[in-house]
């Protein structure tokens, strides 16, 4: 099972403009950086949380599905399945109906249960379904919006090198607090 994003999120969460608020810059001889620490601290937040912050668009391959149990989805939330295509012996593509599965995505982690079983599939990877996953910008929760800023603002001002006694925190004070509900416990 292999999991990649194939689009987004277009625009990040964090607007280039909110991210220079909170740190007080003023000036734009420094957007570069502060648009590469906005992309930091959504991926760091998403792998802390196993979120998706911000519309994205994700393929899962697996070698097969079955109808008795739901194929889970690493991601959420989950918008929809956008295709689920079967890869056949020979290496042929065919588009599942939207009929044949449903997406179950209420719960996390969500699933899509297949009604049907596609064709029987004799490959490495041989069945791909194409997932819209993420959060609406505006949608963020307000505490995983801060969480990214305190990672942009220690990012900002640690941005120099270190030497090894001087080497700030992994994570800054409060960060835990505010992505401890969110996060996917497993048992």
């Amino acid at each position: 099972m292999a999991l990649f994003r194939t689009a987004g999120p277009e625009p990040e969460p964090i607007s280039l403009a909110d991210a220079k608020a909170h740190l007080r810059v003023d000036h734009d001889t420094e957007d570069e950086l502060i648009a590469a620490l906005i992309v930091m601290a959504r991926e760091v937040t998403e792998r802390r949380c196993s979120l998706v912050l911000g519309r994205q668009n994700w393929r899962l391959t697996c070698d097969a599905v079955c109808t008795a149990e739901p194929t889970l989805l690493p991601l959420h939330p989950v918008r929809a399945i956008d295709a689920v295509t079967v890869y056949d012996e020979f290496g042929v593509a065919r588009a599942l109906d939207v009929e044949s599965y449903r997406l179950c995505g209420n719960r996390r982690p969500a699933s899509v249960a297949f009604r049907t079983l596609p064709t029987a599939v004799d490959m490495e990877n041989g069945v791909e379904i194409d997932i819209a996953a993420g959060f609406d910008a505006d949608d963020i929760p307000a505490p995983l919006r801060q969480a990214m800023m305190l990672l942009i603002g220690q990012g900002y001002e640690t941005r120099g090198g270190f030497s090894a006694s001087e080497q700030p925190v992994a994570v800054p004070q409060g960060y835990e607090v505010l992505v401890q509900p969110f996060r996917l416990v497993r048992i």
